[in-house]
């Protein structure tokens, strides 16, 4: 009996040992995170006493006359509670053009292949074309809606029709999405893309011959993209089957299937490819072609094969500066049934017919392309029974050149030759085209990792162990990747959208993005609107419902920090501005403070298991971080009041953490390459002796030709500064990143 009461005794101890132990561990790590939090609103409030001492400052400079300054004024934040977050995306396109032919338009024909649907040669002499109207936002959580109206003048009158009206699925899960309406279909390479968005005016003679300019229907698809390292998505259509070049709606309006395979990936840093192959088959019943008035009448089965290759080149995948794009499809329909002929004689069909196209376009510096293009249809011979119709002819051939400009991604204006060997007798054709976009900023159609690490994170990678790692983390930005790295150690695997040397406004959305992004358990990206250019539509293709905006997979960090230059209002004519404020964030580094704690509970909550290493994690670099930052701010004292020539406002974060002033931009107004007159008035407001300014900075991925030109006249320094992780030999991690510029700055200084 003593025996069981002595080992009870020893029981109790040992629990209440264990339990008292698990109390001191819980209070030690309450405090540890009220130290942090207090850490963190120290530093804001720090942030926020030197923004006020610089302010004052700068009323203490201000003279009593104000020079004349080429940028906008600061303009204080809306703070209207009216908001139109739940109002749809609204764009319009327009477009127009004049174009000139040596032979009658109204007369064109091709030989051996009667045309249908729409693929009428452009009217000759000034003509508006259609004028896009593209509304589309989330339905729910579940799904998202399209909306394309065309509006177009045909023989005088106006018409307007629906080109795309579609909903989409947003949350199918294993990679999956559906869509149903009306829409393009996604076969080949071109046949989905909007007319404004294609590198020559017209469509190439296969898609003329066989697709009838383009195949639009209704029905519904289903995509689903891999989980592998190369981007493989497959997809298949059922359609009504009531568009060229399928007309009846046969089998009950489910008339027309096809199939598709894509397939892409990247080679370096500047090269990435797309392939696929696709299959369209569908029903006829007395399809039109031919001579409007006496047209020929199809009745049988179509089948149509594509494949499509893409090369794209971009110098370290900066694509704004320079770039390079090769294209090519093959087209083979297969056609057997009967045509009824005009007379009204009925002949069989039985028949095989080819065509492709080959083209080529290259930006050699911002603003201006130029483009060739190579295409062909060939076909054999039907029996004589077809002699001197439409369905007889030769091997028909055209070759066109392009130069287009635009002065921003909202505008562009195209001259086209186009010598055409396709019709009866040779034609020569000359055009020049407008294409303007307002509204809702469109998405840039279509891996990169850090050049650099820094040492303490190669050491990291080096002597942790062989585990795997549990979270797979997608950034749009290195400096999210880079932080990431230094919260979650060995527990995650980390893939970047870009790299410094590449605008991040400014991206493609490459097969090899699509792919990562598929895989993803976490997006971080700077938000902002930043990204909006390409950001949206890589989403939508990855098919990842757990990455979208709203779940807890995406993470925004511009939400979580103050942001500046908030416009009152938002116009087109001021530049591509940014209605949420600037999004170049990371340029301050208390923002890194506030941010990177966010990060470590988000990575707590995808991650509970693990939630104590994050946590610890964020700990360690939160205590380096703030040492550091005290040394940057000591160092930097001498700077402020400096005034700051900026490529573009890509630094007001930097300029307000330092207490500098930005009395000018090269650029124009956001997003418009410097000119030549607005050099030189900077020229003539800066004078010989810089009128004060002291720097002209620009970003990696930004010409030096303006900075150094205004430098040599001016003789204020140009200077090239890291904008985030890798942006400079010596900006290896977040730690150096700053450690370089104000290096830089301060050698200046000296």
């Amino acid at each position: 009996m003593k025996r069981f009461i002595f080992v009870g005794m020893l029981l109790a101890c040992c629990i209440t040992t264990t339990q008292q132990a698990q109390a001191q561990d819980e209070i030690a790590l309450l405090r540890k995170e009220i130290e942090q939090m207090r850490a963190d609103y120290e530093a804001r409030i720090s942030a926020l006493e030197r923004r006020l001492e610089t302010a004052e400052e700068k009323v203490a400079m201000a003279p009593t006359e104000q020079p004349v300054v080429l940028v906008a004024e600061p303009i204080a934040p809306d703070t209207r509670t009216g908001s139109n977050a739940f109002n749809p995306a609204i764009g319009v396109i327009f477009q127009g053009q004049v174009w000139a032919y040596d032979n009658d338009p109204g007369e064109y024909a091709i030989p051996g292949f009667p045309l249908g649907g729409e693929t009428h040669p452009l009217p000759e002499g000034f003509a508006l074309g259609e004028t896009e109207i593209d509304i589309n936002a989330n339905v729910d959580d579940k799904f998202t809606a399209w909306l394309t109206m065309a509006i177009a003048i045909e023989d005088g009158e106006t018409s307007v029709e629906i080109e795309e009206a579609w909903i989409e699925t947003l949350g199918l899960p294993a990679g999956f999405s559906a869509r149903f309406g009306r829409m393009f279909s996604n076969v080949g390479y071109l046949n989905e893309k909007h007319a404004h968005s294609w590198d020559f005016v017209d469509q190439p003679l296969a898609y003329k011959a066989f697709m009838g300019g383009q195949y639009i229907d209704d029905g519904a698809r289903l995509s689903w993209v891999a989980p592998s390292d190369v981007y493989i998505e497959l997809s298949g259509e059922i359609l009504r089957g009531d568009s060229y070049p399928f007309v009846g709606a046969g089998n009950s309006g489910f008339g027309t299937h096809t199939l598709r395979a894509r397939f892409g990936g990247d080679v370096g840093f500047s090269h990435s490819w797309q392939a696929g192959i696709s299959y369209l088959s569908g029903e006829n019943e007395a399809r039109e072609s031919g001579d409007e008035d006496d047209p020929l009448l199809f009745s049988g089965d179509t089948d149509v094969w594509i494949a499509d290759f893409v090369w794209k080149w971009s110098p370290n995948g900066n694509w704004k500066q320079r770039n390079f794009k090769f294209q090519f499809e093959y087209l083979r329909r297969s056609e057997k049934g009967m045509y009824l002929l005009p007379d009204k004689q009925e002949l069989p069909w039985d028949i095989d017919q080819d065509g492709w196209y080959a083209q080529a376009v290259y930006q050699f510096m911002p603003g201006w392309r130029v483009g060739a293009r190579l295409e062909a249809l060939s076909s054999p011979d039907p029996i004589s029974m077809f002699d001197h119709t439409a369905l007889t002819g030769s091997s028909p051939s055209r070759y066109s050149l392009m130069a287009d400009w635009s002065n921003s991604e909202f505008s562009r204006l195209r001259l086209q030759y186009t010598r055409d060997e396709a019709g009866e007798t040779d034609d020569n054709q000359w055009g020049l085209q407008y294409i303007f976009s307002i509204g809702a900023h469109g998405a840039h159609s279509f891996r990169s990792h850090l050049m650099n690490r820094s040492s303490f994170l190669a050491f990291l990678l080096i002597t942790a162990p062989l585990a795997q790692a549990d979270l797979r983390i997608f950034t749009c930005e290195p400096e999210w990747e880079v932080l990431a790295m230094e919260i979650g150690g060995n527990l995650v695997k980390t893939d970047s959208a870009t790299h410094a040397l590449q605008d991040p406004h400014y991206i493609q959305a490459r097969p090899s993005l699509i792919a990562k992004l598929r895989r993803a358990d976490l997006l971080i990206c700077t938000g902002a609107e930043l990204e909006i250019g390409w950001l949206p539509q890589l989403l939508r293709k990855a098919n990842n419902s757990d990455v979208r905006p709203g779940n807890i997979g995406y993470f925004e960090a511009s939400s979580f920090v103050p942001r500046l230059d908030v416009p009152a209002s938002v116009d087109r004519a001021r530049g591509d501005m940014h209605p949420q404020g600037n999004p170049h964030i990371q340029a301050n580094p208390n923002n890194i403070l506030i941010i990177a704690k966010a990060l470590a509970e988000r990575l707590a909550k995808l991650d509970p298991a693990n939630a104590k290493h994050y946590r610890q994690g964020n700990a360690d670099f939160l205590a380096r971080w703030q040492e550091a930052l005290t040394l940057w701010e000591d160092r930097a004292g001498v700077l402020r009041g400096k005034r700051v020539v900026a490529h573009h406002k890509s630094w007001v974060y930097l300029l307000d953490w330092l207490g500098l002033v930005e009395v000018a931009t090269l650029e124009p107004v956001p997003g418009v390459p410097p000119t030549a007159r607005h050099l030189g008035e900077l020229l003539r407001m800066l004078g010989e002796e810089g009128n004060g300014a002291e720097y002209i900075i620009r970003a990696p991925y930004q010409s030096d030709k303006a900075s150094l030109w205004l430098s040599e006249r001016t003789g204020i320094s140009a200077l090239l500064l890291p904008l985030t992780v890798g942006g400079s030999e010596g900006a290896t991690d977040l730690f150096s990143l700053f450690d370089d510029i104000l290096d830089r700055l301060l050698e200046v200084k000296s």
